[in-house]
């Protein structure tokens, strides 16, 4: 049978057959080589010392994954999944939480404090890898880490406060936490604004960034 012929033969199928044939067809595929001690993936090869695969399997795989990552992160996708991430991450939120469930976090951890040690040791930024001159984080990551924290965002907003001082006295004789309350007490009292002076004491930073 010619090409096209199979060609043709092959469209007139139906998709969802083929799937599940071409699936049972590889696990009697793998069964097999499994059974015979050689790699389940190229079937020439003997497998490495526990596994399935051998070891130049292993390797191309392994370059191949690196490169897809490598390809997603450069253009500033998951490095998982290649869906879109927040702030430079290297997983999107679903993956975060996908790898939060599944990583043990005393693995975590310990994996965590060899990689900033070995990268302590060579003078590396713990956070990305990159040279550090010595410092625990390169320039980007130091001011990546200044700008998330609390320091940098500044100091709490407090609330505003009212001080009414009549002119005549100048001493004060009130103070509120709202103008409303400032009004109802010059109206009670009646006193009319050209008599005092309200005193504001506003927080310097209320109009920029800042937590409550």
């Amino acid at each position: 049978m010619t090409l096209p012929a199979r060609r043709a033969r092959a469209a007139g199928k139906n998709p969802k057959k083929k799937r599940k044939a071409g699936r049972a067809a590889g696990r009697k595929r793998m069964g097999s080589r499994r059974d015979a001690g050689l790699c389940t993936r190229c079937g020439r090869n003997p497998p490495v010392e526990g596994g399935f695969a051998c070891e130049p399997c292993l390797v191309a795989r392994r370059d191949a994954d690196r490169e897809l990552y490598t390809a997603r992160r450069a253009a500033g996708r998951c490095g998982k999944c290649g869906g879109p991430t927040a702030d430079g991450a290297s997983r999107c939120a679903p993956c975060t939480v996908l790898d939060a469930e599944r990583v043990d976090p005393d693995r975590k951890n310990r994996n965590s404090r060899r990689r900033y040690w070995k990268r302590r040791a060579a003078r590396r930024c713990t956070d990305c890898g990159q040279p550090s001159q010595g410092a625990a984080r390169c320039d980007v990551c130091a001011r990546r880490s200044h700008e998330r924290s609390d320091r940098f965002r500044g100091w709490p907003v407090y609330p505003p406060r009212f001080t009414v001082v009549p002119i005549d006295t100048d001493e004060p004789v009130a103070t509120f936490d709202d103008e409303m309350d400032v009004a109802a007490y010059l109206a009670f009292e009646k006193l009319t604004r050209d008599r005092v002076e309200v005193i504001v004491d506003r927080s310097p930073v209320q109009t920029m960034t800042a937590w409550e």
